[in-house]
């Protein structure tokens, strides 16, 4: 055969297995069905998102409440002490620091002698008494004060309403005065002053307190 001719086959031949092949895909894609697109899955990077928190009572501040008015009144604990030994309250304090409130009340005996008088805050009972030391001058002042303690106590809360924390006195340069410190419901301390020579007079705020 000549080889013009034989070549002439052979494209024929592979031509035909050429078109074969291309419907054999064309007829398995048909089968196959239409193709759906598969979408891509992506992460998506997790965020802190801020959330409300409640808070606890660990992460919240309460302010602190006042110290509450121990269940005996001065005026009481005054009158144990004095009839405990009798005389002038020259001073007296209230300590309510601890578990207990306790009165401590000076006293200035009726035979010139200085007491220090300690008073339950809660009871009224006297659970202390012993001597203490007091100057000859103070004392003197204090008998001859127009304005008694129970008298400047007075003055004072009805000026600033309160609880007595402390009562002291003092005699500069010749002008006997009560200082009184009194805790008002809301905590705040007031410190005012009485004198002692003027009965007539009003209590002022002390020039030491701010």
């Amino acid at each position: 055969m000549p080889a013009k001719t034989v070549l002439a086959l052979a494209f024929a031949v592979t031509a035909a297995g050429g078109t074969a092949a291309g419907a054999a895909l064309a007829s398995a894609s048909a089968d196959a069905g239409p193709r759906v697109p598969v979408a891509a899955v992506t992460e998506t990077p997790a965020t802190d998102t801020p959330t409300d928190e409640t808070p606890t009572d660990d992460m919240t501040e309460s302010p602190a409440s006042p110290s509450a008015a121990p269940a005996v009144t001065y005026d009481q604990a005054m009158n144990k002490a004095l009839e405990k030994a009798p005389g002038l309250v020259a001073g007296a304090e209230l300590d309510d620091e601890g578990e207990k409130p306790t009165w401590q009340i000076d006293v200035l005996t009726e035979d010139d002698k200085w007491r220090e008088i300690t008073v339950d805050g809660a009871t009224g009972e006297v659970t202390q008494d012993q001597e203490s030391s007091g100057d000859t001058d103070e004392a003197t002042a204090i008998r001859a004060a127009k304005v008694t303690a129970a008298d400047a106590v007075k003055k004072a809360t009805e000026t600033q309403p309160g609880t007595l924390q402390s009562l002291e006195f003092e005699n500069e340069d010749g002008k006997p005065m009560w200082n009184v410190d009194i805790k008002s419901d809301d905590g705040t301390e007031h410190e005012l002053q009485v004198p002692a020579d003027n009965a007539d007079a009003t209590p002022t705020p002390s020039p030491t307190s701010s």
